[in-house]
């Protein structure tokens, strides 16, 4: 009586990655992310040493660019996504393409928002938060007129970590997200205590810190695209 060879179960599929892979590729991906959406933490920290209003005003800032954050990862996802199809199908010539063209639709689309945030801050605010403060409203215009500019840094950046995340380095975006971080503090301590400036300082910091890891994130991207 011959042996019959045990099938595996129907429905279960090999596993492409150990947990240890997946580990190492959603741990980062996850700090990454609360670094990201903390920038303007120690700005609101520092700036209550200027007033109530201030800390007000930087809030409700960080609130809309919070939101855009969250635009702008959905379209480097996307993107990213296209990009993976062709690096598994071993393509990378188009899976280079696709993430230029990422970069540029992501940068493209960072200006005309900016543009919009410009044109319509005030109705953006009145309509977001209703009734606040002239005090407040006065803080919350100063910052998010100054880091409305940061707005394409933030869409650089998105595209460019996505883009390293389908290449399997997720520390990467990390690393440079830390450096961002330590950057605005520094900056805000400078620009609030070392200079006394207002509350549109914070706003300079969070520009200045989001700009530097836009061009990490893209002078990065080209030196690994080859």
């Amino acid at each position: 009586m011959t042996e019959v060879a045990a099938s595996p179960k129907q429905g279960t599929l090999p596993r492409l990655f150990s947990n240890k892979d997946l580990s190492a590729l959603f741990l980062p991906l996850v700090i990454e992310q609360f670094l990201e959406y903390s920038v303007g933490l120690a700005s609101s920290i520092m700036v209550a040493h200027i007033g109530e209003s201030a800390v007000s005003g930087v809030s409700l800032g960080d609130f809309v660019m919070a939101l855009l954050i969250s635009v702008f990862n959905a379209i480097a996802t996307g993107g990213a996504v296209i990009a993976g199809q062709f690096l598994g199908k071993k393509a990378e010539g188009e899976a280079k393409k696709s993430a230029s063209q990422l970069m540029k639709f992501s940068f493209v689309s960072g200006i005309a928002i900016m543009a919009l945030v410009y044109a319509g801050h005030s109705l953006i605010l009145h309509s977001l938060f209703g009734s606040i403060s002239g005090e407040v409203y006065n803080d919350a215009s100063a910052y998010l007129a100054v880091v409305t500019a940061s707005i394409p840094f933030i869409a650089i950046y998105s595209a460019g970590a996505a883009i390293f995340r389908t290449m399997g380095n997720s520390r990467l975006p990390m690393r440079i997200m830390l450096a961002m971080n330590g950057l605005n503090i520094a900056c805000s301590a400078l620009f609030i205590f070392g200079f006394g400036w207002g509350t549109a300082s914070a706003g300079l910091a969070t520009l200045i810190s989001r700009g530097g890891a836009a061009i990490k994130s893209g002078t990065t991207r080209r030196r690994s695209s080859g």
